[in-house]
């Protein structure tokens, strides 16, 4: 934790609330870690997910175009012999 914040906390705080603000300020801290942790793993998801369908797009049109190049090839070779 910022030690700016928890100075803030104890100089901004009446008599008797201190350990109320500290508790209420680490309640909220850690709630907000931890949804950022639950968005940034859904992201990471959707992220992993999208570069899987590239990766395989990229797969299958390399090999299309590989297989476009060959049979080229094989028309070629055909007329010359």
């Amino acid at each position: 934790m910022d030690i700016s914040i928890i100075t803030n906390i104890q100089t901004l705080s009446r008599q008797g609330e201190l350990g109320k603000n500290y508790g209420l300020y680490s309640t909220v801290a850690n709630t907000g870690e931890s949804l950022s942790g639950i968005v940034a793993g859904a992201l990471t998801m959707l992220a992993g997910g999208f570069s899987f369908i590239c990766m395989a797009n990229s797969i299958v049109i390399s090999a299309k175009w590989a297989l476009v190049k060959l049979r080229q090839e094989e028309k070629t070779h055909e007329r010359t012999v």
